[in-house]
């Protein structure tokens, strides 16, 4: 019986220490990833910015990029074929 209150004991006052330290490591630990992601943010807009200033084209200036479409046969052999259907009077 004093095995089960001594470890009831000691899962209690481990808990609330591991709230206590989490209440005060939470904040540093999200002010620490805030920055992180808030420089990496940062890092990729002057990147961005820099390739566009660099292929920065004239005011108006129109251009087309053509892509290539692959057509799907394979759609038109899954689909089937459509049956029209008539409802027939008994």
């Amino acid at each position: 019986m004093a095995g089960i209150l001594n470890f009831i004991l000691w899962f209690f006052v481990i808990l609330f220490l591991l709230k206590f330290i989490g209440r005060l490591l939470a904040p540093l630990l999200l002010r620490y990833f805030t920055n992180k992601m808030q420089s990496k943010f940062q890092q990729q807009f002057k990147e961005n910015f820099s390739n566009q200033s660099y292929n920065s084209k004239k005011e108006g200036e129109v251009t087309i990029e053509k892509q290539k479409h692959k057509k799907n046969n394979k759609s038109k052999d899954i689909e089937g074929e459509y049956i029209d259907f008539e409802e027939i009077e008994d």
